[in-house]
């Protein structure tokens, strides 16, 4: 029963992964300059002197903080249902909407997940637990209007029976995102010190698309959990 519950669950993140680079594909211009801008915020860390200890944790920190602005922005993205790529004036429009709430939402995404990684840290199996069932918490805020609290108890009632398919969707990348932001910060250096530029901004471009290949998927796992909370009545 549980084999065959995770093969079907597999099958369906297959359609979730589809979904999200369908997503990429209907708005490229969209995602990728907010992406790069985020990107590129996220190494200003980097160009502190050394008199100003910056460590990889702090640095992991702030890169999480923007993923999940640009996951809050990708969902007003989502949900604005064009198929056709966003205009640069609907994309500035976006920005303005989303980005008031999302430092908000992204400061309580960020506080959830850090507290995931720490329990990741210490004991594997319950941290993947966590991330996966906490991985919705952001969504839920943006398009529900939860609060923080609600929002966490939404995500574990849209992951609830379908852990397999978030665990595929969006714990897989926010885990791949824990792991890639706290390389990132280990190879990148201040080029104001000792570091070099090329990899500077390497590590913002390498940061934006990781973002703007990996945050659709946890928006669009939202989308494929709530809709089947909606059925489920």
């Amino acid at each position: 029963m549980v084999t065959r519950r995770a093969h079907d669950e597999g099958i369906a993140a297959g359609g979730v992964w589809a979904a999200a680079m369908g997503l990429v594909r209907r708005h490229p211009v969209a995602l990728a300059v907010p992406a790069v801008v985020l990107g590129m915020v996220s190494q200003l860390a980097e160009l502190l002197p050394d008199e100003v200890e910056v460590d990889e944790v702090v640095a992991v920190a702030i890169s999480t903080y923007f993923y999940f602005i640009f996951i809050a922005y990708v969902e007003r993205v989502a949900h604005h249902g064009a198929d056709r790529p966003l205009s640069p004036r609907q994309v500035l429009r976006l920005v303005r909407e989303v980005l008031g709430p999302a430092v908000w939402v992204a400061l309580i995404g960020t506080l959830v997940y850090l507290g995931a990684s720490l329990l990741l840290a210490l004991l594997i199996v319950p941290g993947v637990w966590f991330i996966t069932r906490t991985a919705l918490t952001v969504p839920a805020m943006v398009v529900e209007g939860a609060g923080p609290a609600g929002a966490v108890r939404r995500s574990f009632a849209l992951t609830r029976g379908h852990f397999w398919l978030a665990l595929l969707t969006a714990g897989l990348v926010l885990l791949g995102e824990l792991v890639a932001e706290s390389w990132l910060s280990v190879l990148t250096e201040s080029p104001l010190e000792d570091g070099d530029w090329a990899l500077w901004t390497l590590g913002g471009l390498l940061t934006a698309a990781l973002l703007c290949f990996t945050a659709p998927v946890v928006s669009m796992t939202y989308a494929r959990l709530a809709r089947a909370s909606a059925e489920a009545g």
